[in-house]
């Protein structure tokens, strides 16, 4: 039973997730039937208390499922849609029912599914087009969702210092300073053993730099430590032309879930024009950003992201599929 799912997620374990933490499992009940279940070992709480952004990992890797599954003429049906489990949990829990369908067509390609990163370095300072940012707007809103972007300069520096700032604030909070050092991998030796999390290469940031980054508690609210690590920031987003904003209801599992979906198909889309994207996290759900993003107030703005194109990231690491699988009882 487990042999066309395993083929499907050689492919969507490539999927985008909060820390790279890949929360998911699928736990096989038929050749055309998987219970979604989320971990909540791999859960990010300190960042995360509600689960809101496992489930948006959760969509991300159920829309690069589809996707996989379209290319050989197939789709992913989702029902049961249930909340996350909580962090405290001691097993997995279902979040939804996955089942594959025949008669899937899609325009994009497993290749893009391979070709997606996450970019945390440098982008070459040009602004990304009108008619790829219009791709992004159809994308978001087949999952009701909306993506807004700019490229005015002041309000581009405006986002960027936005989030060092609040990245400073969560390097000086030891819970958030701990998960994240939880997930740091300080060498790509021990990165490819534990196939998750982040890379020196993928932060583009030596390994002792990291260690230090996250013993270095005390330290931060010292102003030369703090001026340093701006300027760290600043050189890692240096290039940086355009940002953009995610919105839409943002509440329940259900939306969540499309939220997810919605930022997988904006991410694949860009990649196909070599374009990439890093997820601007330290900011999520500051009253500030509604302020200066959403004054309307139409939905919520749940993700803000830089966009642009530069040198090829590199690419993280990511568990086994057989990892991944499990058979019901």
């Amino acid at each position: 039973m487990t042999g066309r799912w395993q083929q499907l997620l050689e492919h969507a374990r490539w999927a985008p997730s909060p820390h790279n933490g890949q929360q998911w499992l699928l736990e096989v009940v038929s050749a055309e039937h998987v219970r979604l279940l989320c971990d909540p070992a791999r859960m990010v709480p300190a960042i995360d208390p509600s689960g809101a952004f496992s489930m948006v990992g959760m969509g991300a890797f159920v829309e690069t499922l589809a996707v996989v599954a379209r290319a050989g003429g197939q789709d992913i049906e989702m029902t049961a849609i249930q909340p996350p489990p909580s962090t405290a949990a001691r097993a997995p829990a279902a979040v939804a029912d996955l089942w594959l369908r025949d008669g899937g067509r899609d325009p994009l390609s497993i290749d893009l599914v391979h070709r997606r990163r996450t970019s945390r370095i440098r982008f070459d300072g040009r602004p990304v087009g009108r008619p790829v940012i219009e791709r992004l707007e159809a994308a978001c809103a087949s999952f009701g969702h909306r993506i807004e972007t700019s490229s005015e300069p002041e309000l581009v520096r405006w986002l960027l210092d936005l989030d060092a700032t609040y990245l400073l604030r969560d390097l000086r909070l030891a819970p958030a300073r701990e998960e994240l050092a939880h997930w740091l991998r300080y060498s790509g030796h021990a990165a490819a053993a534990t196939g998750d999390g982040f890379s020196p290469a993928a932060m583009d940031t030596p390994g002792w730099i990291l260690r230090l980054l996250t013993r270095a508690g005390p330290l931060f609210g010292l102003r030369p430590v703090e001026a340093l690590l701006r300027k760290l920031h600043r050189d890692s987003v240096r290039g940086t032309a355009t940002v953009a904003w995610l919105a839409g209801s943002f509440e329940t599992a259900e939306d969540w879930l499309s939220a997810g979906r919605a930022l997988c198909r904006v991410w694949l889309e860009i990649t196909a024009d070599g374009i990439y994207l890093q997820p601007l996290g330290s900011v999520i759900d500051e009253h500030l950003l509604h302020d200066r993003l959403n004054p309307d107030r139409r939905g919520s703005v749940w993700m803000a992201v830089r966009i642009g194109t530069g040198p090829e990231p590199a690419r993280s690491h990511r568990l086994p599929a057989a990892r991944l699988l499990t058979n019901s009882r």
